[in-house]
């Protein structure tokens, strides 16, 4: 009995080995079945980095200090165009701008800083301050007609909303320049703190004046106005009326004119700045715009015709031709005719 105990004896040492080695991966629960004992591992601290302080610019307290006024400029002539009176130190950036030529006005758009304690821009002028406004006023730059240049048409529009818009020695009461058709626009004005005030002006100055020698246009500017040469804005001196079909027709730019009447036909010989191609597109353009449209009309004088937009006067047509932009003329039959 006792060599058979011992045959058993590594056998069971063995079993016993192996219980101690399971013991350190289970466990055994109430019932006496083992349990898997899963390890877990505790996460390292997330590193936690200060914010970089925000890099803080001073504010500025000279023109040349802020955004595109680095290099400025102080101002003088420009392109030959009647200038105010600029508040003292004001310098500008040029964004835009070209010179006059035939039917093309000279342009300059820019952006001005002037150091002053208020947005009306004060100007010294021997009568005390004057708010700059006030000096395009006083200057010659008449406000009330609140109109500007169309730089794509060259049409006289409505000043754009939030602008300041003068035309210079502009007559509202018979709407004509007595010199060069020359238009502006102030607007954008900022105060930027610190008494630093920016604005923008964009100037139309006018374009090279024609050549014309034929005498009946002094004659009948002189008879008309006064003074001569005279440059209407619109045909018939009317910006518009709800009883003259042709009022509110806009001339092409630096234009004179008088009348040469026909039978049953109202028609003017005029003089313009421009080429024969520039003035048609001038008239097309402008024709368009107030609603006409192209006609055959047995009423019209030139090819190139169009139709009021009023199809109860049947009669109101307008024609033109362009081939001598010195020596050029419009025409249309008279409606109470």
């Amino acid at each position: 009995m006792v060599h058979q105990a011992r045959r058993y004896l590594p056998a069971i040492i063995l079993i016993g080995v192996l219980a101690f080695s399971a013991c350190g991966s289970s466990s055994t629960n109430g019932t006496g079945t083992a349990t898997a004992v899963s390890a877990t591992n505790t996460p390292a601290p997330t590193a936690t980095q200060a914010p970089a302080p925000t890099a803080t610019t001073a504010p500025a307290t000279t023109c040349a200090q802020l955004p595109g006024f680095s290099g400025a400029g102080s101002v003088s002539s420009i392109h030959g165009m009647q200038l105010p009176t600029f508040p003292t130190n004001t310098v500008y950036t040029q964004v835009s701008g070209n010179s006059a030529g035939v039917g093309q006005y000279a342009s300059f758009i820019a952006n001005f800083c002037s150091p002053n304690e208020t947005t009306a821009l004060n100007v010294t002028t021997g009568k005390g301050p004057m708010p700059f406004l006030n000096e395009f006023a006083f200057y010659g730059w008449d406000p009330t007609a609140n109109i500007f240049l169309n730089s794509t048409t060259w049409l006289a529009e409505s000043c754009p909303s939030g602008g300041n818009c003068f035309a210079y020695n502009y007559n509202v009461s018979n709407f004509t320049f007595n010199t060069g058709q020359e238009y502006a626009n102030v607007s954008n004005i900022t105060d930027n703190g610190n008494q630093l005030i920016t604005y923008k002006i964009a100037f139309y100055g006018p374009p090279t004046a024609p050549t014309c020698t034929d005498p009946n246009f002094a004659s009948y500017e002189n008879a008309i106005y006064h003074q001569s040469p005279i440059y209407p804005l619109y045909l018939h001196n009317l910006a518009s009326s709800s009883t003259d079909p042709y009022a509110g027709i806009q001339l092409p730019p630096m234009s004179r004119m008088y009348s040469n009447n026909a039978m049953g036909v109202i028609g003017y010989t005029l003089c313009s700045s421009g080429t024969a191609t520039s003035l048609n597109t001038f008239m097309t353009n402008e024709m368009t715009s107030l609603g006409w449209h192209t006609t055959t009309s047995q009423y019209c004088m030139y090819n190139a015709c169009y139709q009021s937009p009023n199809a109860a006067f049947a009669k109101n047509v307008i024609s033109w031709s362009t081939t001598n932009p010195s020596d050029w003329n419009i025409a249309y039959h008279n409606p109470n005719i």
